[in-house]
């Protein structure tokens, strides 16, 4: 049974909670401020920015501040006495094991959590005894200080409702001095258009909003600040801009919380040379909650592709959100889709073995070693290196590349083609030996786009309580059922409810998308991509290999209603299955489809893959999950268990949060 409310609440598991900027003094002040005398053996529990806990018992926080008064001004986190704490979701540990684990070294108090978020502590009955000063003395080494409401206790913090709205010319003129785009948090929805949403957000952290304006001059930056204020609408922020060249425009505001990328609104506005009578267009964001206890991606590359200038634009973004670096934009001669097709075409015929150059010219299927093909390899992602990121973030990468290495990396990209995940970085003298999909924790997530497409952001637990299974046993893939009996096996083991049809037709598993409340889809079968129409015919074909379920079977109330409430995860170990492609409106294809309803993760490799290295980088994938990896590391786990010369292990390409953990059973 897990950890019941009442230990949590016992006198000896009493504490106090603060964030690692928080110094000594205000620690003191809490104390101070107490409506009980404090008992010494009661903790003192700091959460830091990247998700562990700290601890400490007040008596030897206190003795700290006596011994040396110029220490009360430091933060908590450069203090020694903090003890790192062992933190547990509160229904995945008992009693028994709690009493183990507190007999055990180190001894310190174990963290408890709820979804999460903090719900108590146990604390060693070794820690009992000490000294602590009564509230009054406390009182008289403080002088007077009082803490500011940010530094009480953040337990128990409600979240608050409100509404985003970005409001914009749609026309300019050319010769315009300026004119603002203004962005506010709005409590009442009624006075924004249908297709606002409500969004859940923590009151204490900031919103950064940040402005993307090629075709504008920003004239007072591009970063704002907005705060949640209690029961009211927060003070507009606006971003004066200035017209630079005519024609049609995408502005798009990034919205970050805690760290956590959320989300984009983005809209276009027009630059005409005659004057015009301004009018302004609203846009509106459903931003979700930021993920707790999930630490953002060390770094999001933000890569934007402009389609009236033929560049691709990157923005680096690390610290947290604190840290943006633009780069020079990078122009391509013609649309990438051609190239790209090529490059797909060349990765399948080295998963075959076989000489790209001597397929592609139709003499033959000339034969490679291994070693042959992994210098292909090498060479395909050190040309995406050269020749498609900017000098100035090639430049530097090699100056910290050695603090790069094993960190977590999201690409937040909005053009369709290309796989970054095979850049493979090197430089005049240095050479990384390795993609970045092997070298770094990497995934993907996509921008809302003009339509309202895309998801806000990813989530940092993905629970996994019933689980479907579908795929189309075919004697030229006899890995499949193999595949198929792992995952259910695992699900078995970990009571995970086993919600597969019972075949593989495509009404039987149209019913299951309809009907079932599943939070987990897993898929092994033939695949294809079509890039002229990619969400009508990319398909994954079903039972006997005459049917095909399509990204437009994805579509509906059921459908639609259930991948926003419950965010399940995709794995389709299919062929194609990642590629995407314009549609009439937009992007086009499986990942697109299923993050703009609101999957919380998609997996699936971009080119063909062999039948046996499949079924066993989902084997080691899942292995991984299960033993509580996060799932950018339990993916770079399981590439690298395939042999080096196997491209299958590259061809994947991850749509989540890169920190986020699958929950099983």
């Amino acid at each position: 049974m897990p950890i019941h409310r009442a230990l949590l609440n016992a006198p000896e598991n009493r504490h106090f909670v603060l964030f690692e900027s928080a110094t000594l003094r205000d620690a003191l002040a809490l104390l101070a401020a107490g409506e009980r005398e404090c008992q010494p053996w009661w903790h003192l529990v700091v959460e830091r920015s990247d998700g562990t806990w700290y601890v400490v018992r007040l008596s030897e926080l206190y003795a700290v501040a006596r011994r040396e008064t110029a220490l009360l001004e430091i933060p908590l986190e450069r203090l020694d006495t903090l003890r790192p704490a062992r933190a547990f979701e509160q229904d995945d540990i008992t009693p028994t094991k709690a009493q183990r684990l507190l007999r055990s070294p180190p001894r310190t108090a174990l963290v408890i959590l709820r979804q999460g978020r903090l719900a108590g502590i146990l604390a060693p009955e070794a820690e009992r005894g000490g000294q602590l000063p009564s509230r009054s003395e406390v009182r008289d080494v403080l002088a007077g200080y009082s803490p500011p409401p940010s530094l009480r206790p953040i337990q128990a913090v409600p979240r608050v409702r409100r509404y985003t709205d970005v409001s914009c010319p749609r026309r300019v003129a050319m010769g315009a001095d300026r004119f603002s785009a203004i962005v506010r948090l709005l409590v009442d929805s009624s006075a924004l258009d249908l297709s606002s949403r409500p969004l859940d957000l923590a009151p204490d952290l900031p919103i950064k909003v940040r402005l993307d304006a090629p075709g504008f001059d920003p004239l007072d930056g591009d970063v704002r600040e907005i705060r949640v204020l209690p029961d009211t609408d927060s003070p507009p922020v606006v971003f004066d801009l200035r017209p630079q060249a005519t024609g049609r425009h995408d502005v798009s505001f990034d919205f970050l919380q805690g760290g956590q990328f959320l989300g984009t609104v983005r809209f276009g506005v027009e630059t005409v040379r005659e004057v015009v009578a301004t009018a302004n267009v609203g846009a509106t964001l459903d931003l979700p909650p930021v993920a707790p206890g999930t630490p953002p991606p060390d770094r999001v590359l933000r890569i934007t592709w402009n389609e009236n200038e033929r560049e691709l634009r990157f923005t680096l973004i690390s610290e947290g959100g604190a840290a943006w670096q633009d780069f020079p934009a990078v122009r391509l001669k013609r649309d990438p889709a051609a190239d790209a097709e090529t490059l797909f075409e060349t990765l399948k015929s080295l998963t075959r073995g076989l000489d790209p150059t001597a397929a592609a010219a139709m003499r033959g299927g000339t034969g490679l070693g291994p070693g042959e093909v992994q210098t292909e390899i090498k060479k395909l992602g050190q040309n995406l290196w050269r020749r498609l990121l900017p000098g100035e973030l090639r430049a530097l990468y090699a100056r910290e590349r050695q603090t790069w290495q094993r960190t977590s990396l999201m690409i937040l990209s909005d053009e369709p083609f290309l796989p970054w995940e095979l850049v493979w970085p090197y430089g005049a003298d240095w050479d990384d030996g390795e993609p970045w999909c092997l070298s770094l924790r990497l995934t993907r997530w996509l921008r809302r786009d003009e339509q309202g497409e895309g998801s806000p952001g990813a989530p940092g637990r993905l629970p996994v309580h019933s689980l479907v299974c579908v795929g189309w046993e075919d004697p030229a893939l006899p890995a499949i059922r193999t595949e198929q009996e792992r995952v259910k096996k695992l699900a078995l083991r970990r009571g995970v409810l086993d919600l597969s049809p019972t075949d593989g037709s495509l009404k039987a598993v149209i019913e299951v998308l309809e009907r079932l409340d599943y939070d987990w889809l897993h898929v092994a079968t033939h695949g294809s991509f079509n890039g002229e129409s990619p969400d009508q015919h990319s398909t994954l074909w079903l039972e006997g290999g005459h049917r095909a379920l399509t990204p437009q079977h994805f579509v509906g109330q059921e459908i639609t209603n259930h991948l926003g409430r419950k965010r399940p995860g995709f794995f389709f170990n299919v062929c194609h299955g990642a590629r995407l492609g314009w549609s009439l409106t937009g992007m086009g294809g499986w990942a697109h489809r299923l993050v703009s309803l609101g999957a919380g993760l998609f997996l699936a490799p971009m080119w063909t893959v062999s039948d046996e290295a499949a079924w066993k980088l989902a084997d080691k994938f899942y292995a991984h999950l299960d033993g509580g990896e996060t799932v950018a590391e339990a993916l770079r786990l399981a590439r690298k268990s395939l042999p080096d010369s196997d491209p299958s292990r590259l061809a994947y390409s991850l749509y989540g949060h890169p920190n986020a953990r699958v929950e099983i059973g």
